[in-house]
């Protein structure tokens, strides 16, 4: 005789079974579309079990190189040297009154590095640059004597 305990028992065994049965079958998902062909150019190169594969090579990124920065437009006017004092004087383009500058002086992120009696030199941590006295021409020589 069946009881309803006997059938109750049976009825969780089964779906004890479907249950188990269930899970192991395997889940089927939509993957979507597969890749096209030519975008497997480099898998097919670079096979990824093969045991001569290296990893790509990098890519080179063409680097752009900064222009120094202009000099800046000064023209040496004086110089003073003394034993304890040295002393410049820079005219800047056009301007009409000159810049005194000493050791050190900063102008236009340029410092002062170096001054001598017939130059000044002027450093940027990138480049320097000599500033000298303009070249007499056989014309300016004879007007500032006289002749």
């Amino acid at each position: 005789m069946r009881t309803y305990a006997n059938i109750s028992s049976r009825c969780r065994g089964v779906a004890c079974l479907v249950a188990v049965v269930l899970s192991a079958m395997p889940v089927i998902a939509d993957a979507g579309e597969a890749p096209r062909l030519e975008t497997l150019e480099a898998t097919r190169q670079r096979p990824l079990f093969s045991i001569s594969r290296r990893p790509p090579a990098p890519e080179t990124t063409p680097r752009t190189v900064e222009a120094p920065p202009q000099p800046p437009d000064l023209v040496l006017n004086a110089v003073v040297v003394g034993s304890d004092l040295q002393v410049a004087w820079l005219k800047r383009g056009k301007e009409a009154k000159p810049i005194a500058v000493t050791m050190g002086s900063d102008i236009d992120g340029w410092a002062v590095t170096a001054i001598s009696p017939r130059q000044v030199v002027l450093d940027n941590n990138i480049q320097s640059i000599k500033l000298e006295f303009p070249k007499r021409t056989n014309a300016t020589a004879a007007r500032q004597t006289g002749r």
